[in-house]
Parts: structure tokens; C-alpha cells; sequence
């Protein structure tokens, strides 16, 4: 197969100069999948059958890192960095992750034999012809991830491949072919070892996914060995008129809803995690889940701390997910307070959330639910653009202007400050600095006893 490819120059240069010397040179991995998918490669991956200190000497006159000399890597900065890895084969794998050893070899397919699947498994050389011993152009076309070789052998190798191959179905809209689906379905242990950011990472990929909800579900085994508190959802029946799915199903369905954003989907996927520890029954056998989000924010907050989440988006998460049930109330002075409570870009991610759960739910009276929350968001984009005050960064006093009219440092003047703001909310004052300083000095001689 060959084509007109656009390839950085700096990377033809390369394959060029390897290839003048007398060495075979390609392209390899992500890069040519995403050529062959018609998409913008972000990285460009060279291999070689010359040894690294063989590329090394090659590019005396060039900036080399020597990058991972024991697996055969260089970095060549040629009008970028560009990571030249020697054909190698890898060794017996003890750790489910990485191989003892690796040994260089000769023969380019044997080097494409270890990868993991066949759309990763293509070369391309600098004529502009495509390498494909594995089908991983058919592959790529059928939209299918298939493992090169037998699943067994690939997963074995490395455990993580397993969350690798189910981020590349759900980031690309891939299906899997019915052998390596199979393998992971019936996969029931992490090994020891592995690491938590890792799945962390290629998890965090995997939930904003073209097609992530159907890769949850057909893998929600895995999904339950890295979340074991999710498993309850699955198959809990909601007894309820708004809902046609049990938990884990109306889960799926919010995620598929929601817009591809990383910490809008993890909400989802946490949100209803509390409700199998929630569940009564009123005396007609309608299931209720009272109080369900303070239960499944804790839940949120063990499974990503597990897994190493930063604690910034620990804490965005969980706040959607305990908030997540909110009645929204199209009042002003209510989304003033909001705003004030939640901030203008957590709202605007609540409102998604709200949203999506909402359209995962029943009909019964959904239209009306999804109309609420619409106009909930056409109220606050109108609060906002009129410049109202919802924070203290709003107020036209600070606490400077405070100290100037006698008050003291220390928190009677962050009380001071809040109710005012509180007035200024409820309209019963104008955001003015003359207002709020002629209201707030009567307070002065009194403040450190009633404040």
C-alpha cells in the first residue's frame, strides 16, 4: 500500500539518513494507524535494525538522548524528537507488565510480532509503502481491534494491554474482534504490581470515548476489578416510574448522553454508585433511593484516591456527584446563590450532569424534567451576562474598604463581607460602595460581640 503521506520532515530525514547509511528504517505504531485512519498523528515512532550506538554515531552532529539504551531506544532531535528503537523481541515477562530482557533482532516482522494489536502493527518506510504482515490495514478499515497473535499470549505479556485495548474501542469507535473480547471477558484478577496510574490513565481515556458506554458494558468485568464498589449497580433494579434500567444500565446510558468531557462522565460514573445502599420501598413497592448521593460521593472519592487521581479533579468529581440530584428553581436569587455555591464552570457541568441522567431515565414526565434544566440554563447565562453579583470577588467593597472604616482584621470582617454579599443576593441591597459601606457601619462598635 503506498501513498502520499504527510510526514514531518524531520522524521523523513531520519528514516532517510538510516536508510543512506545502509540500515533499514520506519515508521511504526500510533503513527501509522492514525495515518492510514486518515488522523493527525501526535507521535512519530521510528524502528531500525541499527544497534543504538549505531544510530548514535549516525547522528553525531544531532542532539541524541540516550532515551532507554537497555530496550533499544534513542531520542534524535531532528526539528523535533523523534524516539529510534531498535528491532528487538521481548523476553519472558514475571511481572505481567514487563519483559525480563529484550534481545535485538534482524527482522522487522519479528519486531512487529511482539506489539499488541494488528493497528499498531504496521511499518511505513520512507517510499511511502505501508509494512502489514498482520491485517492491520483491513483492521483499521473494519474499525476492529484484533491482538496480533493469540490474546492470551498478548495479555499475558502485559496485563494492561487489556485496559489499552478497550481505550482504543472506546476512543476510536472500534469494535473488538470476537477472540480478544472473549479473552477479556474472562479475565478476573489484577496482578500485583500493576500500576494504579496506569489504569488511572488509560481509564481516564477510555470514559470520554466515542463509545465508551458499550466498551463498560461488554467489559464490565474489568471495570469491576478496578472499581469493586461499582459492582453492586449492576443488575439492581430500580422499581421506580422514571427509570427502565437498573443502576448500572442507566449509568451506562447517562455516560453515552453526556458530552465527551472527563470530569462531567466520571460523575456519571459514579453517581448512582451509592444507590444499592439506599434502597426502601414505599407501601405500593416503589423503590426510593432517599439521601443515595451523600453515599455515593464517598465511593467516588475511595476509588479515584486508589487510583491516584489528582486531588483537584478528585474534588470536582465528587462535588458533582454529591450535588448531582439537585432540583433546579429558575428564581434569580437562586442562581445567584448557585453560581455563588458551585461556580460559573462546576454549574455549567452540573447542568450536563443533571441533564444526562435525566435522559437516561423513563418518559414519565422527562420532557418537563429536560425543560426545567433548559431554561435553569438560558437564567444563568442571562444572570451572567448581566454582570450580577454572586461572589465576593463581585462586591464593590473588599475588605480593605472595611479596615478603612474601622473594622479589624480577622474573620468578623469575612462575616461582614458575606452578609453583605447575602443582601446583595437577595436584592435587598444595590451592589454600591457607598450602600454597602453605610449599611455595614452600624456593625462596627458591635461586631465582636454579635458577628
Amino acid at each position: 500500500m503506498q501513498h502520499n503521506w504527510s510526514i514531518p520532515d524531520g522524521a523523513s530525514r531520519i528514516l532517510a539518513r538510516l536508510n543512506q547509511y545502509g540500515y533499514e528504517a520506519y515508521l511504526v505504531g500510533g503513527c501509522v494507524r492514525d495515518l492510514v485512519m486518515g488522523r493527525k498523528p501526535h507521535d512519530w515512532d521510528i524502528c531500525t535494525n541499527a544497534k543504538p550506538e549505531q544510530v548514535v554515531d549516525i547522528f553525531k552532529d544531532k542532539h541524541v538522548i540516550e532515551t532507554g539504551l537497555k530496550h533499544g531506544t534513542v531520542s534524535v532531535v531532528y526539528d523535533g524528537v523523534y524516539e529510534v528503537t531498535t528491532y528487538r523481541i521481548d523476553g519472558e515477562y514475571e511481572d505481567g507488565r514487563h519483559p525480563k530482557k529484550v534481545e535485538f533482532v534482524s527482522d522487522l516482522r519479528e519486531d512487529l510480532a511482539r506489539r499488541d494489536f494488528t493497528i499498531n502493527a504496521m511499518a511505513l518506510g520512507h517510499d511511502g509503502n505501508i509494512i502489514d504482515f498482520f491485517g492491520g490495514v483491513s483492521d483499521a478499515n473494519k474499525r476492529i481491534v484484533r491482538c496480533v497473535g493469540r490474546p492470551a499470549d498478548r495479555f499475558g505479556e502485559d496485563w494492561l494491554r487489556i485496559m489499552r485495548a478497550m481505550r482504543f474501542a472506546s476512543v476510536l469507535g472500534f469494535d473488538m474482534d470476537a477472540e480478544t473480547l472473549s479473552y477479556i471477558q474472562s479475565v478476573n484478577y489484577i496482578p500485583n504490581g500493576i500500576s494504579a496510574e496506569r489504569i488511572q490513565a488509560e481509564l481516564r481515556k477510555m470514559v470520554v470515548g466515542i463509545n465508551a458506554a458499550e466498551i463498560l458494558r461488554q467489559c464490565k468485568n474489568i471495570l469491576f476489578l478496578v472499581a469493586p464498589e461499582l459492582r453492586d449497580m449492576d443488575g439492581f433494579h430500580q422499581n421506580s416510574p422514571y427509570h427502565i434500567y437498573d443502576v448500572f444500565e442507566h449509568t451506562l446510558h447517562a455516560i453515552d448522553y453526556a458530552p465527551r468531557n472527563e470530569t462531567v462522565r466520571l460523575a456519571l460514573l459514579f453517581h448512582d454508585a451509592g444507590k444499592p445502599y439506599s434502597y426502601s420501598e414505599d407501601e405500593n413497592g416503589v423503590g426510593h433511593f432517599y439521601g443515595h448521593p451523600a453515599l455515593s460521593e464517598p465511593i467516588c472519592r475511595d476509588v479515584m484516591s486508589r487510583l491516584r487521581f489528582e486531588n483537584r479533579i478528585i474534588e470536582d468529581v465528587a462535588h458533582l456527584v454529591k450535588y448531582h440530584d439537585i432540583t433546579f428553581n429558575c428564581e434569580r436569587t437562586y442562581i445567584k446563590r448557585c453560581l455563588n455555591k458551585h461556580g460559573r464552570d462546576m454549574l455549567h457541568m452540573l447542568i450536563f450532569v443533571r441533564a444526562s441522567d435525566i435522559y437516561a431515565q423513563s418518559t414519565v414526565n422527562q420532557s418537563e424534567r429536560l425543560a426545567k434544566v433548559r431554561l435553569f440554563s438560558e437564567m444563568l447565562q442571562y444572570v451572567y451576562d448581566s454582570n450580577e453579583c454572586f461572589s465576593l470577588r463581585d462586591l464593590a467593597v473588599n475588605g480593605n474598604d472595611l479596615i478603612q472604616i474601622g473594622f479589624k482584621p480577622g474573620p468578623n470582617l469575612g462575616k461582614m463581607l458575606s452578609m453583605l454579599l447575602e443582601n446583595v443576593i437577595d436584592g435587598k441591597l444595590k451592589n454600591e460602595k457607598e450602600t454597602l459601606l453605610e449599611f455595614a457601619l452600624p456593625y462596627l462598635t458591635v461586631s465582636q460581640f454579635l458577628m
